[in-house]
């Protein structure tokens, strides 16, 4: 099974944070066979644990670093840094 990286870029989120939600994204998206797709919404980080009250956007690009490849990258809401296309 194939499983794609995932791409944060944020600032104002503790880093530590975001490495566990990327951890538990991708233990989910193994667990369960890679379900998400571009445009879904997942759960957010809300002081610094997964909350379903936070809802992020996630979508498929191309890696902002090598080696080029497609990721999964998430959308932190109002934490989000750079633009996205």
């Amino acid at each position: 099974m194939w499983l794609p990286d995932v791409q944060y870029h944020f600032r104002g989120l503790d880093p530590d944070n975001v490495s566990v939600h990327a951890y538990n994204v991708l233990t989910y998206m193994f667990d369960n066979n890679c379900p998400i797709e571009s445009g879904d919404h997942i759960d957010g980080l809300e002081d610094g644990e997964m909350s379903i009250n936070v809802q992020w956007n996630v979508q498929y690009e191309d890696a902002l670093i090598q080696p080029p490849r497609m990721v999964l990258d998430i959308n932190t809401g109002e934490y989000a840094a750079g633009q996205r296309n």
